[in-house]
């Protein structure tokens, strides 16, 4: 899910099923609980400041790093 959200440098609907099927990712529960899980880890943000809130990786050289394993 990290690495997804690198790739697609940030997600408003992490629960859609564009970016559910894109990545072959099954239940949307177990994406919500793991992004739960990742901004508890701060390795994600949720930005809400905007119109449309979104994740983000939160390291942006982690970020750029991600991108380039695939």
């Amino acid at each position: 899910l990290l690495q997804s959200i690198a790739m697609e440098k940030k997600i408003e609907k992490p629960t859609g099923q564009e970016f559910l099927r894109k990545y072959e990712f099954g239940n949307p529960a177990s994406v919500l609980r793991a992004l739960q899980s990742l901004v508890e880890k701060e390795m994600i943000v949720k930005v809400t400041n905007q119109d449309e809130p979104f994740y983000e990786v939160y390291d942006v050289f982690l970020s750029r790093w991600l991108e380039r394993k695939i």
